[in-house]
């Protein structure tokens, strides 16, 4: 099954970085960022800071180059390096993107265990959200779009792929949270 789908990149090759990544030395600092994403070659075009707040702020561009330059971001939080997302095989075909995000979420399970959290709409066995903490990193998968409406296709199919620092993200989530009015989930009553 592995290596034998229509899609660029190969979920193979996904896996094999994300445990790269979740197993490194965490950046925090700019410089250090960029040294990691050459080491684990990240090549990123067309970067630009998207937006900031809550003293988050998030980057977005295209890369790396060999994937097909899928979408792919970085947030920081407080000047520290929280963690790396991608948008992937958007506008693949969507049988095709369905088994690679299966096929990714597999491969996830395989290095970093079952899913802390996994939830698969009623409505659309098609689409699902896996979320795995390992090693003080969350790996956080999304499978989106495909929804069929009166027999035409909605929204191509695409995998949204997040691997984060855990206790950065946290921080970062717990501030946006408390600057909008609202306790973050542990504190909730």
């Amino acid at each position: 099954m592995h290596g034998d789908l229509d899609v660029l990149p190969d979920p193979d090759e996904v896996a094999t970085l994300v445990e790269r990544l979740v197993r490194s030395e965490w950046p925090t600092s700019e410089a250090q960022r960029l040294e990691w994403f050459t080491r684990h070659g990240l090549d990123v075009r067309a970067a630009h800071r998207a937006w900031g707040e809550y003293g988050s702020d998030t980057v977005v561009g295209e890369g790396p180059e060999r994937w097909g330059s899928p979408g792919l971001g970085w947030h920081t939080f407080e000047g520290d390096f929280v963690g790396v997302s991608w948008f992937l095989w958007r506008g693949g075909p969507p049988e095709a993107v369905r088994a690679a995000a299966r096929q990714l979420r597999e491969l996830s399970s395989g290095f970093a265990g079952a899913p802390v959290e996994e939830l698969t709409p009623g409505e659309d066995p098609d689409t699902f959200t896996a979320f795995w903490e390992v090693e003080g990193r969350t790996i956080d998968m999304y499978l989106h779009g495909g929804h069929v409406l009166e027999g035409a296709l909605v929204e191509d199919p695409v995998v949204q792929l997040h691997v984060d620092h855990t206790a950065r993200s946290r921080r970062a989530d717990e501030a946006a949270l408390q600057a909008r009015g609202r306790a973050p989930p542990h504190e909730s009553a």
